[in-house]
């Protein structure tokens, strides 16, 4: 049994009116879970850990000038849902690096929110009503060269759109109920959150992702998903026309998966348990968590955004 403190350094601004969003969503699943094994705290002091849901800052400068984190560094942990960051505190994360993915104080988190209101009795209707052997619904933008490639397959069975000037929460909703299979490459992170949609609503998860790494749980993967290399695109509708007759088998294999790791009852079960296996291995690497990113900050991703941040901090305006 461990004891967690939840806090965030995010502030909310006319700019991101929505900063506690992700805050508050770890804390209702704490108040929905059904493992009561771990318990949330009031005082950081009684916590065993101490978990910062997202920062106001992609690299986590408002945390590291936290009074509570500068009080009980050894303790603290990020949950971190941000597209672009390089981790360095310990933690569960969006995006990690394929050069980080080798330290195991750095897992990959899962999304514990969907995108629309999917009805489940909808969801698990026979699969021959389906329209649609697989799908994507997504902004290109997020992963330009990639996403293309996507939403340009054919296939007499496919729906395929991308949503970078409009998007539907309704269409987006009942053409995943219509389909067997749901595409889900990579956007700007490695994850997304696609994988546990599909999942929820009983779907069979398409992983187009080469930095991806599956969340750490009793079950494989392969067992209810299908993993395609980001330069196999073109082999989409060949490889999930093989695959159409275990649909109905990995969809519902997905479904059980979602309900015992991720669901609104066994979720913050599953990121304290993750958080606990970190915290035990962290004194081992403590090189890499306390290390400069500096080198790591070269390149189109990080490099404008990371050094004004750093700015920022020096003047005094973290």
């Amino acid at each position: 049994m461990a004891n967690i403190f939840l806090t965030t350094t995010c502030r909310i601004t006319s700019y991101n009116p929505l900063a506690f969003r992700n805050f508050e969503l770890v804390l209702n699943l704490s108040k929905c879970d059904n493992q009561n094994k771990h318990h949330v705290v009031d005082c950081p002091t009684d916590a065993d850990l101490i978990l910062f849901v997202c920062d106001r800052r992609f690299y986590h400068s408002g945390i590291y000038s936290s009074e509570i984190f500068k009080k009980y560094p050894e303790k603290s942990l990020v949950l971190d849902f941000v597209d672009r960051t390089i981790p360095r505190i310990p933690g569960l994360y969006a995006t990690i690096p394929s050069y980080l993915q080798k330290y195991p104080i750095y897992e990959y988190l899962f999304y514990p929110y969907n995108y629309g209101c999917f009805d489940i009795e909808g969801a698990i209707a026979a699969f021959s009503d389906y329209k649609y052997l697989f799908s994507f619904i997504g902004n290109v933008n997020t992963c330009p060269t990639l996403r293309s490639n996507v939403v340009n397959l054919l296939h007499p069975r496919a729906y395929l759109r991308d949503t970078s000037k409009e998007a539907s929460v309704e269409l987006f909703s009942d053409v995943l109920m219509s389909s067997k299979f749901v595409l889900c490459p990579r956007g700007i992170a490695a994850s997304t959150i696609r994988v546990y949609e599909a999942m929820r609503a009983g779907r069979v998860p398409v992983i187009i992702s080469d930095e991806w790494q599956g969340n750490i749980i009793d079950e494989d993967w392969k067992e209810f998903s299908i993993i395609i290399p980001e330069k196999d695109v073109a082999l989409i509708p060949t490889i999930l026309e093989a695959s159409e007759s275990k649909a109905i088998e990995m969809g519902e294999k997905a479904r059980l998966v979602w309900e015992k790791n991720f669901s609104m009852s066994y979720g913050f079960h599953w990121i304290v348990e993750a958080c606990l296996r970190i915290q035990r291995l962290r004194t081992d690497y403590k090189r890499v968590s306390s290390r400069k990113i500096y080198t790591e900050t070269f390149g189109t991703t990080h490099f404008v955004p990371f050094w004004k941040e750093f700015i920022r901090g020096k003047i005094g305006r973290i």
